[in-house]
């Protein structure tokens, strides 16, 4: 009996549709991002409840309510280079499948359990599940971008679609929260979730990521790189990743159902109608990941063609100086929430810029795997810190003035990359 020798379908090898046509990388993160969508509701809600509700479950301060938005954040700066040595191992469809059962259980868990060494644990494991759905999508568009040059396309895609999860979450999360308690909510977008794993299992495509770096020893492969002056690009990418994530994503997120409360209080009038601070905070970030689907891919394309991806950085890091500086006045509330939603737009821009121009620069390298681990271990430590700051220093200086704190970190990173710019034009001039 002749047997007949299976074929081992490589990462880069093209993968069918579904109706059997050729698939395309866009089909492939179109998928992913919407399985990720499903899970990440839970996860997105309890930034808008929490912050109002955080006694219903048992806490004791506001102090308490910035650690558990962040422990799930912290976790994954230890457990990134474990999750890209399983995936250098396994394939992509089986770390998809532990992370939907990971959310699903821990998202139904948040309506079950009270306290705050326990929601500890389960916010943790929430972080290990969110590991295995970032560094297996991040490597994967790294290998279908290098492909078609795609790259910055299929990163707008990726994060508009599965912040789809973020807009059911924050919007409708808060506001069936106010209306059928956290217990029936979080039951039920935790069963939810289970309902990703039959579209990962029959669409997602058995691949594995051990061709993209041959060796992961440790992270400081990252700095075996023989030029000088893509070390220190490395650096820059890796530090305003941690710096954006730290004073935009990270504290505006936590913070701004407790900064709508501080300013205009608990419920407030919109239109003739009496509407609560969660439900407001939830809404207005729902509306920009409703936005993002249309404006992100643009901007990837955009990306993709601009050599120069430094100066529309240093553009949006201007812009948000700006209209944060208008954010920490004291302005009638509907100009007020205009600039709240300016802002989470430009920090999600400033983010696929830095995401951009991160993933070039692993291309460009044979240890992949390890320079997206320690990008997303950059991002992770920047959104962990930054729910327990913003908090820390709103107790001190008082909530609603916490923009000025942000104020003074994006100006750190304008500086950062105008004396790189510098530094670029000198060595320029010396070689010519």
């Amino acid at each position: 009996m002749v047997r007949k020798k299976s074929k081992r379908l490589k990462f880069n090898q093209s993968l069918p549709y579904v109706d059997g046509k050729d698939k395309t990388g866009s089909n492939q993160i179109i998928i992913i991002s919407l399985a990720t969508a499903v899970c990440l509701i839970g996860d997105s809600m309890l930034y808008i409840v929490l912050p109002i509700y955080w006694r219903e479950i048992g806490l004791e301060s506001l102090i308490e309510v910035g650690i558990l938005l962040s422990i799930n954040r912290f976790i994954r700066i230890p457990i990134n280079p474990v999750i890209g040595a399983f995936y250098k191992r396994y394939n992509l469809k089986s770390g998809l499948i532990i992370a939907v059962i990971i959310a699903s259980i821990t998202t139904i868990s948040y309506g079950i359990v009270e306290g705050f060494w326990i929601w500890l644990i389960i916010r943790a494991c929430w972080g290990v599940g969110w590991s295995f759905f970032k560094l297996g999508t991040m490597l994967f568009i790294i290998e279908r971008g290098s492909e078609n040059g795609n790259r910055g396309h299929f990163l707008g895609l990726y994060n508009s679609l599965y912040r789809i999860g973020s807009i059911i979450g924050m919007f409708f999360g808060a506001l069936f929260v106010q209306i059928h308690g956290l217990t029936i909510t979080s039951i039920f977008f935790g069963l939810i979730a289970f309902f990703a794993i039959p579209f990962i299992i029959y669409f997602v495509p058995v691949v594995k990521v051990s061709q993209l770096s041959p060796d992961f020893k440790t992270i400081n492969n990252i700095f075996r790189i023989k030029n000088h002056f893509t070390s220190k690009q490395a650096l820059l990418i890796f530090v305003s990743g941690f710096l954006i994530m730290l004073s935009l994503e990270g504290t505006f997120t936590a913070t701004l159902s407790s900064i709508i409360e501080s300013k205009y209080g608990f419920e407030v009038t919109l239109y003739s109608l009496i509407i609560g601070a969660a439900t407001i905070g939830g809404f207005i970030q729902s509306l920009k990941w409703f936005l993002l689907p249309f404006l992100f891919p643009m901007l990837g394309k955009v990306l993709d063609r601009e050599k120069e991806k430094s100066k529309l950085f240093l553009f949006f890091l201007s812009l948000t100086i700006v209209f944060l500086i208008f954010f920490s006045f004291d302005l009638n509330i509907y100009l007020w929430l205009v600039i709240v939603f300016t802002l989470l737009l430009l920090s999600s821009i400033l983010l696929l810029i830095v995401d951009t121009m991160a993933t070039e620069f692993a291309d460009l390298s044979s240890h992949k795997v390890d320079i997206i681990s320690f990008y997303t271990i950059s991002l992770d430590l920047g959104a962990a810190v930054g729910p327990i700051i913003g908090f820390m220093v709103g107790g001190i200086v008082g909530i609603e003035n916490i923009g000025w704190m942000s104020v003074v970190i994006v100006s750190i990173v304008i500086t950062m990359w105008f004396s790189n710019k510098t530094d670029m034009e000198e060595k320029n001039q010396r070689l010519a």
